[in-house]
C-alpha cells in the first residue's frame, strides 16, 4: 500500500493495521475504565470525589489521547514527518478536560436530556478539538487540506458518542453485578468503536500535499510501531492502575460497610438483649449457662451472675424438668441456624426470687456454628399472664357453647372472610346437620332456592358496610318442611374496635308468619266483605226504591181505575178499557212477585224443575204468543226463524218460556218504536242455540259482565227510561245453568243492539216426535190442559179468612156450574163437616193456609183425623205462598195439590176437577 500520485503532487497515505487495532483495543479499555470510574465519582463525597474526579479525568484522558496519537502514528506518508511536543501536550490537556467534564455529568443524581445534549456537544467537540489540536502538531513538508463535509461528519460522530458513552456510564455507573460488567463490557465496545470512528473520519477528511516533490521517497515513511506500543504500554499501566484503584476503592468501602452494619447489629443486639422482655440465655454444649441478659432482674429478680455457671436444667420446676432437659436434647440433635427449622420450643415453670413459679416459653436455637456464640440460644418468654387469660378463655368460651347450646334460640358466628365457623346446638338440631356441614358457606344449602339470592345478598352487604342486619327467610328443618325464620347479625368487635366477625341469632316465626297472613287475609277478606256489604247495601237500598216505585205504578192505576168504575157513569169502551187496564197491572204485579219468589228460591237452593223431553220450537211459540201485542203496541217488527228439526233437550218447558218471555220482554222494552227483534232457533253441534237479537239501545261495554246480575240495571237512577227489578234476567241465567246451558250477552256498543245467545244441550236419547204430548204445558196444571173444565153439581167448600178471595172464588166456581159453601174461619169449616143433622156434603175442598187463630195446616190434620167418610175428602190448598217447601209442607200435612195465588180462573176449576175425578 504505497505510492505517489506525481501528476497532482499529492500524497498518498497508508495506515499500518497492527496500530489501527492496537489504537481501538486502547479505545475500547478506556471506555471501559470510563464506566467504571463514574461509578468510584458518583459513590464518593467531599474530597475523594474530587480525587476520583481528577484522576479519572486523566487516566480517561489519557486513554482517549493515547488511543488518538497510535491512530496518527499508524498513519504513513512518504515523507518524513516530527511532532511539536507543546502542541502535543496541548491536545492532551484537551482530551483530560474533555473526560472530567464527562465524570462530572455522568456523577450527578440526575441526568436529564438538556444536560445529556449539552454534556455530550461538550464532550464531543473536546475530543474533536483534542484530535485537530494532535494534527496541528505534525510537522513535515506539504500543506494540509480539509474535506469540511467529512469533519462536520467527524464531529457528528464525535457528539454522537459522546452522548452514547455518556448515557451509558450514567446508567451503568453502580452496576456491580457479573451482568452488569458484561453490560460494561458490551457498552465499552460500543464507545470503543464509535471514538475511533470518529478518529479515523477525521483523519479521512485531511489530504497532504508536498511542497518539496523530489523529498517524497517510499524509503523515507517512518516505522512508528514501537512508539505506538511504548505509547500502548504506559497507557495501558495509567488504565489498569486507575481500574485496580477502583476495584481496591470498592472492596474497601464493601468491608467498611460490612463492618460497619456488624458493629451496629452488635449495638442492636445489646441493647435489645439488656432491655428485652424476655430473657435471653446462651447455654454451652454441656448444658452450662455462659450467658444471660440484663432483663432477668426485671422478670425473675435475679442478678444475672446468679445463672452463670448453672446448669440450663437447674433453674427449671422439678417436675417441668423433662422437658427443659427435651428441649436441650433437640436444640442439641437440631440443624444449624442456617436451618429454618433449627428453632425447639417448649413451656415449662421456673422459679421468681420470692419463691413464686412463673409459666414460660423457651426457644432454642442451635447457634453451635456461629462463632460469636457457639452455643445454644435460648429466649425465656412469661407467659403466666397468657396462660392465665388462654385458660380463662377457655373456661369463657366453655361457658359460651353451653349457654349457646342451651338456649332457645339458634346462634352463629362468622370471621371476617364472611364464612361461619360456629352454628350451636340448635341450629344443628333444628337443620339435621353437623358442623361440618354447616361452617363456611354449608349453611345456605338449607335455605330455600327462592331467598337463597336475597339471603346471602343482604348478608354480603351488612358484611361488607358492618352494620346490624335483619331478614326473614325459609330454613329446610331435619325433617324437610321448610320453616320461616327471623334472623338477626351484629358486628362482633375487639375492646380496641377492631372487628372481627359477626354473631347473629335465628328464630323460628312461622307460626307468626302464618298468624300475619291469616290476619292480612282476613283484612282483605273483611275489606272485601264490608266492600260487598256497602254494594249490597246500595243495591238494596236501590232495589226496594224500585220495588217500591214498580208496586205502586201498578196499584195507582188500578185504584183509579176501580174508583171511576164505582161512579158507574162511563160507557162501555171506557169501562173495557178500565178492565184491560186493572187486568193487566194485575198480571205485572203477579209477575213482579213471581220473580221475587224465583229470586227467593235460587238463594236458598230449592229451586226445581219438571223436566221432559221436548221441542224448544213449541215453547219459543208461546212465548212468542205472550209478548206479541206489547210488540205490536209498539209497531215493533217481531220476527222468527225457527229450526223444528233442532233436536230435542230435557226441560222444564214452563221454566224455559219463562227465559224466552224474559229475553223477550227486554228486547221489545229497550227497542224504540218501529224496531225490530228477531229469535232463532237452530242446532250447533251438540247444543241447541236460541238467539234473542233487537235493533234497540243496546249495552254499554263496561256494564256487560253484569248485565246477568241480581238487582243490576244500567240506569237505576229515578230518572230512568225503562221499569222492572232487574231480577228476569238473572233468573234466566239460574234457569239456563240449571238445565246445564249456557246464556251470554253481545252488544256492539250504545245504540247498536243487543244479542242474547242461550245454549242448551242436545238430548242423549233419542225419543220419536209422537211420543211427545203436545200442547200448553205448566207446572201447576200438569196433565190438566186437555181435561174441559165442567163442575155441574160438584160441592166445594171454600175456607178463606179474606172476603174479597171467598167472593171471588165463590163467583169463579158458581160460573162452572159448582155449589160453593163460603166460610171464614177453620172452625167455620169444620162445624160444617161435623153438622150431622145436614145433608149437604162438600165433594172437594179449597183453603187457604195463612188464617188467624188456626192456619190450614192444623185444619187439614183435624179433617184427615176424622171418621172415615169425612177424612178422604179432596183438598186443594189455595195460598199466597208460593215457594217450593210451602208446596212440600201442604202435601205433607193432608192436601193433595197446591195452587198458589194470585190463580187463574181455568187452572183453579181445572184443579177442582182433577180432584174429583171429572177429569176425562
Amino acid at each position: 500500500m504505497k505510492g505517489i500520485n506525481d501528476a497532482a503532487q499529492e500524497m498518498i497515505a497508508t495506515y499500518d493495521l497492527r496500530l489501527v487495532v492496537l489504537s481501538m483495543a486502547i479505545a475500547i479499555a478506556a471506555s471501559y475504565t470510563a464506566l467504571d470510574l463514574a461509578g468510584r465519582v458518583t459513590a464518593a463525597q467531599g474530597r475523594g470525589r474530587k480525587l476520583w474526579l481528577a484522576g479519572g479525568a486523566i487516566a480517561m484522558g489519557s486513554g482517549i489521547w493515547s488511543m488518538h496519537f497510535i491512530g496518527m502514528l499508524a498513519y504513513c506518508l512518504p515523507i518524513s514527518m516530527a511532532y511539536d511536543f507543546p502542541t502535543v501536550l496541548v491536545s492532551m490537556g484537551v482530551a483530560a478536560i474533555a473526560s472530567g467534564a464527562a465524570l462530572y455529568i455522568v456523577s450527578r443524581e440526575q441526568m436529564g436530556w438538556r444536560r445529556l445534549l449539552a454534556g455530550g456537544i461538550f464532550m464531543g467537540c473536546g475530543i474533536a478539538a483534542m484530535h485537530y489540536t494532535g494534527m496541528a502538531g505534525m510537522r513535515l513538508e506539504a500543506t494540509v487540506t480539509y474535506d469540511l463535509r467529512l469533519v462536520a461528519v467527524s464531529m457528528a460522530i464525535g457528539i454522537s458518542a459522546s452522548w452514547l458513552a455518556l448515557w451509558l456510564a450514567f446508567h451503568l455507573r453502580t452496576a456491580a453485578t457479573l451482568i452488569g460488567n458484561l453490560r460494561k463490557i458490551g457498552s465499552a465496545i460500543v464507545m470503543g468503536c464509535a471514538i475511533a470512528g470518529m478518529h479515523y473520519t477525521g483523519m479521512a477528511a485531511v489530504s497532504y500535499q508536498s511542497t518539496n516533490p523530489s523529498g517524497m521517497e517510499l524509503s523515507l515513511m517512518m516505522d512508528n510501531s514501537w512508539l505506538a506500543v511504548e505509547i500502548g504500554i504506559a497507557t495501558t499501566i495509567v488504565l489498569a492502575l486507575a481500574l485496580l484503584g477502583s476495584v481496591f476503592d470498592r472492596r474497601l468501602k464493601i468491608e467498611l460497610a460490612r463492618a460497619e452494619a456488624l458493629r451496629e447489629s452488635e449495638e442492636r443486639f445489646r441493647a435489645l438483649a439488656q432491655n428485652a422482655s424476655d430473657i435471653l440465655v446462651i447455654v454451652a454444649a454441656d448444658g452450662t449457662i455462659r450467658y444471660t441478659s440484663a432483663s432477668i432482674q426485671s422478670i425473675l429478680g435475679y442478678e444475672p451472675e446468679n445463672w452463670l455457671s448453672k446448669k440450663a436444667i437447674e433453674i427449671v420446676h422439678p417436675s417441668d424438668r423433662p422437658q427443659g432437659e427435651k428441649l436441650l436434647a433437640d436444640a442439641l440433635n437440631s440443624p444449624t441456624s442456617n436451618s429454618p427449622t433449627s428453632k425447639i420450643t417448649a413451656q415449662f415453670r421456673i422459679q421468681k426470687v420470692d419463691g413464686s413459679w412463673r409459666d414460660f416459653e423457651a426457644i432454642a436455637n442451635n447457634l453451635l456454628d456461629v462463632k460469636s456464640v457457639a452455643g445454644i440460644a435460648i429466649a425465656y418468654r412469661d407467659i403466666t399472664e397468657r396462660q392465665r387469660s388462654q385458660e380463662s378463655l377457655r373456661e369463657s368460651e366453655q361457658r359460651f357453647r353451653l349457654m349457646a347450646d342451651m338456649a332457645p334460640v339458634m346462634l352463629w358466628m362468622c370471621d371476617c372472610d364472611k364464612t361461619c365457623n360456629y352454628f350451636n346446638k340448635g341450629w344443628l338440631d333444628f337443620t339435621g346437620r353437623t358442623l361440618e356441614e354447616s361452617i363456611g358457606m354449608g349453611w345456605t344449602q338449607s335455605l330455600h332456592p327462592d331467598d337463597l339470592q336475597q339471603c346471602v345478598e343482604t348478608y354480603r352487604t351488612a358484611f361488607d358496610a358492618r352494620e346490624n342486619f335483619e331478614m326473614e327467610y325459609r330454613l329446610r328443618r331435619f325433617d324437610g318442611e321448610y320453616r320461616w325464620v327471623f334472623d338477626r347479625g351484629v358486628p362482633r368487635l375487639t375492646p380496641g374496635g377492631s372487628f372481627v366477625g359477626y354473631i347473629g341469632s335465628c328464630i323460628d316465626i312461622t307460626e307468626r308468619k302464618q298468624a300475619e297472613q291469616e290476619r292480612e287475609k282476613l283484612l282483605v277478606y273483611e275489606q272485601q266483605a264490608r266492600m260487598a256489604a256497602e254494594e249490597t247495601n246500595r243495591l238494596k237500598d236501590e232495589f226496594l226504591a224500585t220495588l217500591s216505585h214498580e208496586l205502586r205504578t201498578p196499584l195507582n192505576s188500578m185504584l183509579g181505575w176501580t174508583q171511576l168504575l164505582r161512579t158507574r157513569k162511563l160507557d162501555e169502551a171506557i169501562i173495557v178499557r178500565a178492565m184491560e187496564t186493572i187486568e193487566r197491572n194485575a198480571r205485572l204485579q203477579t209477575q213482579l212477585i213471581e220473580d221475587l219468589l224465583d229470586v227467593s228460591r235460587i238463594i236458598q237452593g230449592k229451586f226445581r224443575l219438571y223436566v221432559r223431553p221436548l221441542e224448544l220450537s213449541s215453547v219459543i211459540e208461546a212465548a212468542i204468543a205472550t209478548i206479541q201485542p206489547a210488540a205490536s203496541a209498539k209497531s215493533i217488527r217481531l220476527e222468527s226463524f225457527l229450526d223444528s228439526s233442532a233436536g230435542l233437550i230435557c226441560g222444564d218447558p214452563d221454566r224455559l218460556q219463562q227465559v224466552v218471555w224474559n229475553l223477550l220482554s227486554n228486547a221489545v222494552k229497550f227497542t224504540p218504536k218501529r224496531g225490530r227483534v228477531e229469535v232463532r232457533l237452530e242446532r250447533s253441534n251438540s247444543w241447541v242455540e236460541i238467539q234473542v237479537s233487537d235493533t234497540g239501545q243496546g249495552i254499554a261495554a263496561d256494564f256487560l259482565p253484569y248485565v246477568f246480575d241480581r238487582f243490576r240495571q244500567a240506569d237505576s237512577s229515578i230518572t230512568r227510561s225503562y221499569g222492572g227489578l232487574g231480577l228476569g234476567l238473572a233468573v234466566a241465567r239460574h234457569l239456563i245453568e240449571l238445565h246445564g246451558g249456557t246464556v251470554f250477552a253481545q252488544s256492539p256498543g250504545e245504540g247498536k243492539g243487543a244479542t242474547f245467545t242461550v245454549k242448551l244441550p242436545i238430548l242423549a236419547v233419542l225419543i220419536e216426535p209422537k211420543d211427545i204430548e203436545q200442547g200448553f204445558w205448566t207446572r201447576d196444571n200438569e196433565g190438566l190442559s186437555e181435561c174441559p173444565p165442567g163442575l155441574n153439581g160438584l160441592r166445594v167448600l171454600v175456607v178463606d179468612d179474606e172476603a174479597d178471595a171467598r167472593e171471588l172464588l165463590t163467583v169463579i166456581l158458581q160460573h162452572y156450574g159448582g155449589e160453593v159453601m163460603a166460610v171464614a174461619s177453620a172452625k167455620e169449616a169444620m162445624a160444617v163437616l161435623t153438622d150431622d143433622a145436614s145433608d149437604w156434603r162438600p165433594d172437594v175442598l179449597v183453603s187457604d193456609i195463612d188464617m188467624p187463630n188456626e192456619d190450614g195446616y192444623t185444619f187439614i190434620r183435624k179433617v184427615r183425623a176424622l171418621d172415615a167418610q169425612q177424612k178422604g175428602i179432596p183438598a186443594l190448598a189455595l195460598t199466597a205462598y208460593a215457594r217450593e217447601e210451602d208446596r212440600s209442607r201442604a202435601v205433607k200435612a193432608g192436601f193433595q195439590t197446591h195452587v198458589a195465588k194470585p190463580v187463574k180462573p181455568l187452572a183453579l176449576v181445572a184443579a177442582i176437577a182433577h180432584l174429583s175425578r171429572r177429569c176425562g
